[in-house]
């Protein structure tokens, strides 16, 4: 069948994908419920083999959930129960914002409801992730945000 419709404008990009080709460093993890591409996450039950979507401010960062073209059901862009999650620990990642954000803002996770796991520039009530928003938006949606977490750690696995 032939393609009848172009897109003139597409996307920049979609949420978790790598933003760029430099250093990055990847975790796998078990994912602890279904997880949406380009979403934080936090460690999970088992904190040395588990991720999942953050549920409180309380929750301990774990990275990024990086993009697969795997899919889950019905393609739908996430990671289902019990995947295998990659887990952006250091590098750039586009992301999904709940608010607008400007370049070089502190990056937080919304830690609950609809948006959590989500990024916000608003600290209070979110979780902290010592990364940076690398792209200014004027409307909640895709940015770019830079991590980097500890290379080793008791948690982060080698």
């Amino acid at each position: 069948m032939a393609q009848t419709v172009y897109e003139l404008n597409p996307e920049r990009s979609f949420p978790g994908m790598l933003a760029d080709t430099s250093f990055v460093n990847v975790k796998s993890r078990a994912s602890e419920g279904a997880i949406d591409f380009g979403r934080g996450v936090v460690a999970g039950t088992n904190d040395e083999k588990q991720v999942k979507i953050p549920a409180s401010s309380e929750d301990i960062f774990r990275g990024v959930a990086v993009h697969s073209h795997k899919g889950g059901d019905n393609y739908e862009a996430k990671y289902e129960d019990t995947d295998a999650v990659s887990v952006l620990t250091r590098g750039t990642i586009w992301v999904e914002t709940a608010v607008p954000v400007n370049n070089d803002q502190d990056a937080y996770l919304v830690a609950e409801g609809a948006n959590a796991g989500k990024w916000t520039n608003v600290s209070t009530g979110n979780i902290k992730t010592g990364g940076k928003f690398c792209k200014t938006i004027a409307n909640a949606g895709l940015t770019i945000v830079e991590i980097n977490l500890p290379f080793y750690s008791a948690s982060a696995g080698s």
